[in-house]
């Protein structure tokens, strides 16, 4: 097949192209049907990664260890989603694009949620009538136009592996904003368990990586259910002391009952009102809700895990 641009000035022909590894090539002034038909000739069994936008394509050819890094962060997120019970659909390298838009992008890897289902049974995604994946990885990521194609296509979490840390941006206004922790896995300490993850799938193996990654996760999520488990406690116990509280006001008149109540706003320690209790509880139960946010409920633990507290503790 011929490449032909736009203003037919010059024809190349595919085989003559020879991406050495980590390097980029920009073909310009390529249309849409061109950027199509380029597609189809090179197929889905290939080595290099295309990004269109602006009439221009962006071949890229990635390092092994590219590849290396990429099934490594994938395996860390399906194993977070799988144990929090958070169905999900991931494609892979597919091929993001919306003709109206002009812009097209192949993530390392992508992972629908909410439309998990609805997308289960897609062979081509066209944004153009299908919504975006909720989250796409990207491993050293070749251009700042990638970046602006993935803005422009509307996906919410882009993570960017590059130069042995990750990053995690949100989109917010049309643009992404840098992000401390993913919203999507809000309180999971990401950025350094994927550190930890390949660090440790490269001095070990994958299997034993995955293996004591999931055993970290499980631990965690047990450690959330424990705390949960206080948090109702101490409500439970703030509610039988109010009714104490209420159940010795029997015998006074109203205005002694006013009395009484306006004392208990003072109580610390005791009543519903202490600051610091309200506050545990608060953290404790809105921590537990985010991570199971997306779950019908949190998958049970092994009783003879011991609770972990930093990503660090399944190295």
């Amino acid at each position: 097949m011929w490449l032909v641009d736009r203003n037919r000035i010059s024809t190349i022909q595919l085989r003559q192209l020879s991406i050495p590894e980590g390097q980029m090539l920009e073909i310009r002034e390529v249309s849409w049907s061109a950027y199509e038909k380029i597609l189809r000739e090179m197929g889905e069994r290939r080595n290099t990664r295309l990004a269109y936008s602006n009439e221009i394509i962006f071949m890229a050819s990635p390092f092994p260890e590219h590849e290396f890094s990429k099934i490594c962060i994938s395996e860390c997120v399906k194993v977070i989603f799988d144990e929090l019970e958070m169905d999900y659909t991931s494609y892979g390298s597919i091929t993001l694009k919306d003709e109206r838009m002009q812009k097209a992008v192949e993530p390392d890897d992508c992972f629908y949620l909410d439309y998990a289902d609805g997308m289960a049974d897609k062979l081509r995604i066209d944004l153009q009538i299908d919504p975006p994946p909720e989250l796409v990885l990207e491993v050293n990521l070749a251009s700042k136009t990638q970046l602006e194609v993935y803005q422009a296509l509307g996906v919410p979490e882009l993570w960017r592996y590059e130069g042995g840390q990750l990053r995690i941006d949100a989109l917010q206004g049309g643009r992404y904003v840098e992000q401390e922790k993913s919203p999507l896995l809000p309180g999971w300490p990401i950025k350094e368990a994927v550190e930890v993850y390949i660090k440790k799938a490269r001095t070990t193996n994958q299997r034993k990586a995955k293996q004591n990654f999931r055993q970290w996760v499980i631990a965690r999520i047990k450690r959330l259910q424990e705390e949960y488990a206080q948090a109702l406690k101490a409500l439970e116990a703030d509610d039988q002391a109010v009714d104490a509280s209420i159940a010795g006001d029997q015998g006074l008149d109203d205005q002694g009952l006013d009395n009484q109540v306006a004392e208990d706003q003072g109580m610390n320690g005791q009543g519903v009102n202490d600051p610091a209790m309200d506050n545990q509880v608060a953290d404790a139960l809105m921590e537990f809700f985010q991570y199971s946010e997306h779950s019908d409920s949190t998958t049970a633990v092994h009783e003879s895990i011991q609770p972990y507290t930093s990503a660090k503790s399944f190295t």
